[in-house]
């Protein structure tokens, strides 16, 4: 009997990727954790979205607006996530509107918005949408408003990197997965707004 596999890539946040391999000979041993379940063996094999391209821009979108309307119909839960907010910017390049959900790391009254794209050796898309446009509007459960994302530096880049590890552990090891320094941007609320 040959071998008979079925590839399935499941999205996650930041660009991570779960690749599913079934396999029906269990003498196969490829993914990095195994789980056994009747005659099939499940393979679980982390990649990179940004190494893969299986992932076209046009599926994370629609990935990104199912998770967006989970968010808003459950007052900011979305199942099988940690915690999120939406972050709504204007294209860089095409000043439309773009909603992302990120990673919810609260700074006092603020968040933090960490650009790691999972350790990807490119800066996310909504990165660039913030230096270009950096009035925003952020969700959070039931809440909303407006602020100003401000690009972290220095030592107020490491405190508010430190913070967001904390939150989010797999943030230090993206970090060590690119040579580039992960940004993060304040995204301050307006009080006058």
């Amino acid at each position: 009997m040959g071998i008979r596999q079925l590839h399935l890539l499941v999205l996650f946040k930041e660009g991570v990727s779960l690749k599913c391999i079934f396999y029906q000979e269990k003498e196969w041993y490829i993914g990095k954790k195994q789980h056994k379940e009747d005659k099939l063996d499940l393979y679980f094999n982390y990649v990179q979205e940004e190494n893969t391209q299986e992932m076209s821009d046009n599926n994370r979108m629609d990935y990104n607006r199912r998770v967006v309307e989970e968010f808003r119909a459950n007052g900011g839960r979305v199942q099988g996530w940690a915690p999120l907010i939406l972050l709504t910017t204007k294209g860089a390049k095409s000043g439309q509107t773009r909603i992302y959900p990120l990673m919810s790391v609260p700074d006092g009254d603020n968040y933090l918005a960490v650009a790691s794209k999972g350790g990807a050796p490119k800066n996310p898309l909504w990165y660039h949408n913030l230096l270009a446009h950096p009035d925003v509007t952020v969700e959070v459960g039931n809440e909303t408003f407006v602020a100003t994302a401000r690009l972290l530096t220095g030592d107020e880049r490491a405190q508010a990197f430190a913070k967001a590890i904390a939150v989010f552990p797999p943030y230090g090891v993206y970090q060590k997965k690119t040579d580039r320094e992960i940004p993060v941007f304040l995204l301050e609320r307006r009080t006058n707004a």
